[in-house]
């Protein structure tokens, strides 16, 4: 019940990823693959499918989209 994700192409090139401290401060990942084990299959076809589609094509767009949507609603409190 473990997957790997990994760049085919190129092993060793790292994943754009990033991820949301708990002050708010967005930091860049910096890994060339991320293991993952699950306890059945169930789960792991869930964790396999929940990635599929956080997966976007623009991530920065969508990154700087949701800050903007926080602080907007941020504001109106």
């Amino acid at each position: 019940n473990c997957f790997e994700l990994f760049i085919p192409e190129n092993k060793d090139q790292v994943i754009k990823a990033c991820k949301t401290e708990a002050d708010g401060r967005v930091v860049e990942g910096n890994h060339t693959f991320y293991r993952i084990s699950a306890p059945t299959t169930e789960e792991k076809d869930e964790w396999m499918n929940s990635i599929k589609a956080a997966i976007s094509r623009d991530p920065f767009y969508e990154m700087l989209a949701t800050r903007k949507k926080k602080v907007s609603s941020m504001k109106r409190h």
